[in-house]
C-alpha cells in the first residue's frame, strides 16, 4: 500500500518455516489426482504475489486469533496457517507452471487452456472451446483448473486482466479505453474490481 507521513501504513510479516510448508505440500499431494508434474512442491525462490479476498480475509482472522486468549488459539492459529501456506502454494505452483509451460511441455491439458485464455484475454471466456483444448467435459474441466490453480477460470481470466489493465494504465492510457479494450463491460464495475485487487483506484496509476 501507498503511504505518507500524514497517511501511515501498517505491514504484517508472518515467518512461516521450509518444515510446516513442506508437510502441507505433501499432505495436499496425497489427496490430489494430477499428473507428477502438477504437484505441489515449495520452491525456496521469492514469490510476490496480490491478495486475493481468501487470503485477505484470512490474514485479518489470523489477527484476531493472535490477540485471543482461549485454551483453543494455538489450534485455531494453526489451522489458519495450514490454509494460508495452501493458499499460497497454490498462487506459486500456478505462476511456476506458467513460466514453465513453453519450456517443458507438460502433460496436463489444463496449461494448453491457459495458453488460450492468455491469447483471447479481451474475448469472453468460452468454456466450451477450453473443454475442447483439454478434452475434458464441463465438470471435468471445472474440477481440474481449480484443483491446479485455486480459481476458477473466469476468475483467473479476470487476474490477468486486471494485471495487463494495471500495466497499461501506468503507460499512460485512458481509464475506459483500457476498461472496454480488455472486455470489461462497466467501468465502475472494473474499477471496483482494480481497487479490491491492488489496493488503489485505477486514476492513481495515471498520475
Amino acid at each position: 500500500p501507498q503511504a505518507t507521513i500524514n497517511s501511515p501504513t501498517t505491514c504484517l510479516a508472518i515467518e512461516i518455516s521450509t518444515d510446516k510448508i513442506s508437510n502441507v505440500a505433501s499432505a495436499l499431494n496425497m489427496q490430489q489426482s494430477f499428473a507428477s508434474d502438477t504437484l505441489f512442491e515449495y520452491s525456496p525462490n521469492l514469490v510476490h504475489t496480490q491478495h486475493n479476498t481468501q487470503t485477505q480475509q484470512l490474514l485479518e482472522r489470523m489477527v484476531h486469533l493472535f490477540s485471543e486468549q482461549g485454551a483453543e488459539r494455538h489450534y485455531l492459529i494453526d489451522l489458519s496457517l495450514n490454509e494460508l501456506v495452501t493458499r499460497l502454494l497454490q498462487q506459486q505452483s500456478r505462476d511456476l507452471l506458467l513460466a514453465n509451460c513453453n519450456k517443458l511441455r507438460l502433460k496436463s491439458n489444463v496449461s494448453d487452456a491457459l495458453h488460450y485464455i492468455e491469447e483471447h484475454l479481451n474475448d469472453s471466456l468460452d468454456i466450451d472451446t477450453l473443454c475442447k483444448i483439454t478434452c475434458m467435459s464441463r465438470s471435468k474441466f471445472y474440477q481440474q483448473f481449480k484443483l491446479a490453480f485455486g480459481t476458477s477460470p473466469a476468475l483467473w481470466q479476470q487476474q490477468l486482466r486486471l494485471k495487463k489493465a494495471r500495466t497499461l494504465l501506468l503507460e499512460g492510457q485512458a481509464i475506459s479505453k483500457v476498461c472496454y479494450d480488455l472486455g470489461f463491460n462497466s467501468a465502475s464495475h472494473f474499477s471496483r474490481l482494480f481497487k479490491q485487487t491492488f489496493g488503489i483506484a485505477p486514476k492513481a496509476c495515471r498520475h
